[in-house]
């Protein structure tokens, strides 16, 4: 008896319908996606008679005049193939596994970093009542039409394309009816399905001057819910990606969205760390829409660019930045930085998981928003044009750190962390080669959700004026790079994108 190589660790029912395992414990997601119970894994340790090779061997000198079935490198299935293991199974169900495993992830408990985990087990309830309920039919075709599109993109099947185009179809139709109900447009299912919708929108590289279509109706649903969201782990987790959704049109250089979001300041937690960033990251933008609007207000402009406006407003600024630097303190020790250094020289940032590096970046982004707001109290074209120069140097002295040199450094940190949101290294600094990538390995594999999250503090970097020529580079090749890695459209044309066709958010 020999070691026939390493076994299949899926579970009974995913091997016997031949798809990719998922492996999650105690049960399978895949099987809670098929409608089945899940019937558990086989044990750790398999005996074989003999490997496949020494069959084949047997078989070649029994039968000589045999033709070689396949070359050394044939066994290797390229990127337009189909895995044998998936080679029995529609492409629907297909696009469903790829889709949950690239675009849903669960961290370790205690950091509550769902990117959309709890969407497996609600697909397959919304699936079996779609007939008979409009918020269900809404998940269902919004599902498999950006499951469709993710696969389509990633292994370039032009039918496929055409298949999640009719079914996005079906998926507009099913969310319009859902929102003309006040029962239904609340529903967890609902706004679950306008966020994947924003999804295949980005997968497809279809924004408009990369500002969303659903922005607006993401925000609008989030503030029908209410309080009620929160009380609920997966309302808590469809709050804050969408959050992220919404948020992601205050970084993009289409100008700072005009949403009133006073209202998430009294329903967010300021003591958790999560809602806590999030509460920070609304103050942020409110602060910064009321600058935007008063510093490109055409009349009495004199009138409002007074002394004690401009002072009130650095004092505001200067606080909410002192506030959002210490925000890591009500979050856990896990979630913190580590500085390390690389192989090549250098320091890197590492994390304990890659979704802390999104949340990091996500801070970092916010943070230079603050200070390029406040630059823009002291150095645009109208302060200079209608203030006392004097006035301009009394408040520059009211900034104790300048605000270039936080910009400068929020850039960078997201540079040296490139490396690991990317799994090129491991948390310790140390690069990532193809043999330690086993699913059972400590070091990191980076996912399409993760990539998403790291798209727009990449873009960021490229319009800052403050980046410099090689930072700029690296963000472009990192977005080109998750551009074909996972498919995801909107990434390669933000790499293809001129600096110039877009302006970051301030005016200085």
């Amino acid at each position: 008896m020999v070691y026939g190589g390493r076994p299949s660790t899926g579970c009974h029912l995913c091997r016997r319908r031949k798809i990719k395992c998922d492996e999650a414990r105690p049960t399978c997601r895949n099987c809670a996606v098929h409608g089945a119970q899940c019937p558990g894994y086989r044990e750790a340790f398999v005996i074989r008679n003999e490997t496949n090779k020494a069959r084949q061997s047997v078989i070649k000198r029994r039968n000589p005049t045999r033709p070689t079935q396949r070359s050394r490198g044939e066994d290797v299935p390229t990127i337009g193939t189909v895995p044998t293991h998936l080679a029995d199974s529609t492409w629907e169900e297909r696009a469903l596994c790829h889709f949950f495993d690239q675009y849903t992830v669960i961290s370790d408990p205690g950091q509550h970093f769902h990117h959309l985990g709890f969407l497996p087990g609600l697909y397959a309830l919304s699936k079996q009542n779609a007939d008979i309920d409009r918020a269900c039919s809404s998940l269902r075709w919004a599902v498999e039409a950006t499951a469709l599109s993710s696969l389509a993109n990633r292994m370039k099947i032009p039918p496929l394309v055409v298949k999640a185009r009719q079914v996005h179809g079906s998926a507009l139709r099913s969310v319009n009816a859902a929102l003309r109900s006040p029962s239904t447009a609340v529903r967890d299912e609902t706004l679950a399905a306008v966020v994947l919708l924003s999804l295949f929108e980005d997968i497809n590289g279809e924004r408009s001057h990369l500002a969303s279509s659903h922005g607006v109706g993401l925000h609008l649903l989030m503030k029908l819910r209410g309080e009620g969201q929160l009380r609920a782990g997966r309302g808590r987790s469809l709050l804050s990606y969408a959050f992220r959704q919404v948020q992601t049109d205050m970084l993009n250089m289409s100008g700072l969205p005009g949403f009133d979001l006073t209202w998430l300041l009294e329903v967010l937690d300021r003591s958790d760390g999560l809602q806590g960033l999030m509460r920070m990251t609304t103050r942020v933008s409110l602060f910064a829409q009321d600058i935007r609007r008063a510093l490109t207000t055409k009349e009495g402009i004199s009138d409002i660019l007074t002394e004690t406006n401009l002072r009130s407003w650095t004092e505001t600024g200067v606080q909410l930045d002192l506030e959002l630097s210490r925000w890591h303190e009500a979050a856990p020790e896990t979630w913190l930085p580590r500085l390390v250094q690389s192989k090549s020289g250098g320091f890197l940032l590492t994390y304990q998981d890659i979704s802390i590096a999104s949340f990091w970046n996500l801070y970092r982004c916010i943070r230079i928003i603050l200070q390029g707001t406040l630059l823009d109290i002291t150095t645009s074209k109208v302060s200079r044009r209608v203030c006392d120069q004097r006035i301009l140097t009394d408040l520059e002295s009211l900034i104790e750190i300048p605000p270039v040199r936080i910009i400068e450094q929020m850039i960078s940190d997201t540079c040296r962390s490139i490396l690991f949101c990317l799994g090129d290294v491991d948390s310790l600094g140390n690069p990532v080669t193809i043999s330690t990538q086993e699913p059972e390995s400590r070091h990191p594999r980076l996912r399409a959700a993760e990539a998403y999250e790291l798209l727009w503090p990449l873009w960021f970097i490229i319009c800052c004026v403050e980046a410099t020529p090689e930072q700029i580079n690296q963000a472009r090749t990192a977005l080109s790079r998750l551009g074909s890695m996972f498919g995801i459209k909107l990434a390669s044309a933000m790499a293809a994108a001129g600096a110039q066709a877009y302006q970051v958010p301030f005016l200085r």
